[in-house]
């Protein structure tokens, strides 16, 4: 229940990072003062989503950041996309392992000797249940490999794709309404840092329609030299603008308009039988 928003810019010399602060935990949820927009790598940024409890989120993240720290130079899309689905599949498998099988057993153990031990009944029991389980998260992960800026989004039973070549992504609660708002503006990567900025700052806010997306807004400009975060006068002045650049309500000379339209007329024109 929340909304992380990434969008390329500047020809994919740019990143827009865009985040609410609102996570779950379980039974409560409620805005984290340190934010979701977490160091990956010190060429990558990740933001978290999830169903039930973050937590996991925060764990997926914490194997894979160990997993590219001795990458010295820029990791490729693919080598990042590997990292999380190693540390999904590492935290999925933790969880099984305690929420499914007998005590003191491992996977491999319950593969080889569950059917005999446990009979073929509860055997299948536990594969279909363990076969089922997702951690109900999602991570959005972007920086810069080789080239350019990528984007990565981690999904559902740990699926990762790369979603660099529509130019944006988004995950969370309010991800149709950010999809929505950035297509109606016509987002493109050769947009320019200016216009990424408040085009992403406008899409968090218009997903706070959405049910669980929290008030608070965290942005950050990315590029292969570092990271600059939104500060509260940045927000101040970027909510002035949109403000300003709302739709606005029709005037009475746009009633008149709209009033002449045939189908306004023909409204009127109806008779009752």
């Amino acid at each position: 229940m929340t909304v992380c928003i990434a969008a390329l810019c500047n020809n994919g010399l740019t990143i827009a990072l865009a985040a609410d602060r609102q996570i779950g935990m379980v039974f409560v949820e409620g805005e984290i003062e340190s934010g979701k927009i977490r160091f990956l790598h010190k060429d990558w940024r990740a933001m978290i989503a999830a169903d039930e409890d973050a937590a996991y989120a925060f764990e997926v993240l914490r194997i894979a950041r160990g997993r590219l720290k001795d990458h010295h130079d820029r990791p490729h899309a693919e080598t990042v996309k590997q990292a999380l689905l190693d540390a999904y599949q590492e935290v999925r498998n933790e969880h099984i392992t305690a929420q499914f099988l007998p005590p003191g057993w491992t996977v491999e153990e319950f593969a080889k000797h569950g059917m005999e031990s446990l009979g073929e009944t509860k055997f299948i029991e536990i594969v279909n249940a363990m076969s089922a389980y997702d951690l109900k998260i999602a991570i959005l992960a972007c920086g810069f490999g080789e080239f350019r800026g990528e984007i990565l989004q981690l999904a559902d039973r740990g699926l990762v794709t790369i979603q660099t070549d529509a130019g944006f992504d988004a995950i969370g609660s309010g991800s149709d309404l950010a999809f929505a708002w950035l297509f109606e503006r016509e987002y493109a990567l050769s947009m320019s840092e200016q216009e990424a900025l408040y085009y992403v700052y406008e899409a968090k806010k218009m997903a706070e329609k959405a049910s669980g997306v929290g008030k608070q807004t965290d942005i950050l400009m990315f590029n292969w030299r570092g990271s600059v975060p939104t500060g509260e006068t940045d927000l101040e002045k970027l909510e002035r603008i949109r403000r300003r650049l709302k739709p606005g309500n029709l005037s009475d000379n746009d009633k008149k308009i709209i009033n002449d339209l045939h189908v306004i007329k023909g409204l009127r024109d109806i008779v009752t039988p």
